[in-house]
């Protein structure tokens, strides 16, 4: 074998070898991302777990409440809110619970989210 022919082996396995190295470090990145995306996602199912009242929270709140909306005083289409939003660091607690009515509590999340929305805005 001629000099150039084994000196562009020799590039071609180095090339080879550099290919290697770099699909090897994508598969370490993606099984990183693959377990920060799993982590994300018990973070997340867990969150939501914790959005809802248990059973012996809510029959503890209805045995004690008012029910009528806080807001229109309905007592039709009620649902229990959260006055502090657990995702602003409300609690369960009833002091932080009460009744509105569909249109009221819908009301107020649209409010809640609108203010988030001015507030990302001037972030900006």
């Amino acid at each position: 074998m001629d000099d150039a022919r084994e000196k562009e082996l020799l590039d071609l396995i180095k090339r080879l070898h550099c290919l290697m190295e770099d699909y090897a470090e994508l598969l370490r990145l993606e099984q990183i991302d693959n377990k920060l995306l799993k982590e994300k996602i018990v973070e997340l199912r867990n969150k939501k777990q914790n959005h809802y009242l248990s059973t012996e929270q809510k029959r503890k709140f209805l045995s004690v409440a008012k029910k009528v909306c806080a807001n229109c005083r309905t007592i039709e289409n009620l649902q229990i809110d959260h006055i502090i939003p657990k995702i602003k660091g409300g609690t369960d607690e009833i002091s932080n619970l009460q009744f509105l009515c569909y249109k009221c509590h819908k009301a107020k999340h649209k409010k809640r989210e609108a203010e988030e929305e001015i507030k990302k805005a001037g972030e900006v």
